[in-house]
Order: structure tokens, then C-alpha cells, then sequence
């Protein structure tokens, strides 16, 4: 049942491409935004001159950018698919430290043209945890595949900056499992984000 819908999502991301949709009125859009969440998969205490600070790397947190297409269905509802890339990372370190994966996302928006609701799948591919610093670590945790679930709302700035940007709130709710250890991680967080329409 959840390769069925693995192949769901990636199929519909693909199916309302500009490319096959033109004639629907496709709305391309790109987002770009911070998220927060999730289980702490390495911690790093350094000294920033005066203090002790600390920074980690979580299975939700991270910067993203989104790329994808709205749908119409009727004047009340869109589907939505998109392609993300995530990415959470220490900066104040040495080397490279980060955890990135890549979600393909289709989802079911409701509302009206300023305030919009919708839910829908989730599906994250490439999922790793890579640690590369001098003397300390030199490899790469590689996680299993997963899909999950969205819930989202968004709002549209319409007569502010014009109608073509909005601002969004993302929950994604998810789990990730490492493939050698078989090892669960809790990826679920909220996303904050602002999107493009063109």
C-alpha cells in the first residue's frame, strides 16, 4: 500500500507538470523558506568569543526551495505538486556537517482567493545525514525512502504586494528510518515559507 502511494505522488508531481497542463491553466510557482521540527541528529557546542553557544542539526528543521504547479478544479479548490530540496546544516564548524532529502509533494487546496487550506502526501527521496570533519567523522548516514502526510495554510497578498505571492504555514508529519541500523528518526516540523506565482 505505500509503494502504491509513493507512486501516487511522484506520478501526480509529474502528471500536472506545465508541460502536460498548459491548457489547464497551470499557475507555476516558487517558494522558499525555513522549517523547524523534529529529532536532533547531531549537536555541536562552540564558543563564540564570549559565550558557550550550541547549534544541531534536526530531522524537520532546514532551508528549502520549492518549485511547482497549481491546478485549478473548479474556483474553490486546486491540486497542487511540487519538488523541494531541504537542506539543515552547522554553520559555526570546520567541515560539513548537514541533512538533506527531497520531497515530492501532491496536495488538495480549498478556500477562497485570499485564504486557503489543504492537505495531502508526502514523499521524501535521497534522505541522508552526512558528517565530514577533520578528525571527528567521515561518513554518510543513508535513511530508507518514506512517505507522509501535509497539512498546510496559506494566504494570499492580494492588494498588499499584488496577487501574485503569498505566505504559508506547513505541517509535515513523518518518520524516517537509517538503512544499515534500521535506526527511527521523527522528521516531522513545521515549515514557514513565501511563494512566487508567475
Amino acid at each position: 500500500m505505500k509503494f502504491i502511494l509513493k507512486m501516487i505522488v511522484i506520478a501526480g508531481v509529474f502528471i500536472i507538470s506545465p508541460s502536460y497542463a498548459m491548457k489547464q491553466q497551470v499557475m507555476p510557482f516558487f517558494s522558499a523558506g525555513v522549517g523547524g521540527g523534529g529529532d536532533i541528529l547531531i549537536e555541536h557546542e562552540y564558543y563564540n568569543g564570549t559565550t558557550w553557544e550550541t547549534e544541531d542539526v534536526s530531522a524537520g528543521s532546514g532551508l528549502f526551495v520549492t518549485g511547482g504547479v497549481d491546478v485549478p478544479l473548479n474556483n474553490f479548490s486546486f491540486l497542487r505538486g511540487s519538488v523541494t530540496y531541504k537542506n539543515d546544516f552547522l554553520a559555526e564548524i570546520e567541515g560539513d556537517v548537514n541533512f538533506s532529502r527531497v520531497p515530492f509533494e501532491l496536495s488538495l487546496m480549498l478556500g477562497n482567493p485570499r485564504h486557503r487550506i489543504g492537505g495531502g502526501l508526502a514523499y521524501h527521496h535521497n534522505v541522508r545525514l552526512r558528517c565530514r570533519v577533520d578528525q571527528v567523522c567521515n561518513t554518510t548516514y543513508h535513511f530508507d525512502d518514506e512517505l507522509g502526510f501535509t497539512a498546510q495554510y496559506e494566504f494570499r497578498t492580494i492588494g498588499i504586494w499584488g496577487d501574485m505571492s503569498a505566505f504559508g504555514l506547513k505541517y509535515t508529519d513523518i518518520e524516517y528510518k537509517e538503512k544499515l541500523t534500521g535506526q527511527k528518526v521523527d522528521g516531522s516540523g513545521f515549515d514557514f515559507y513565501v511563494s512566487m506565482f508567475f
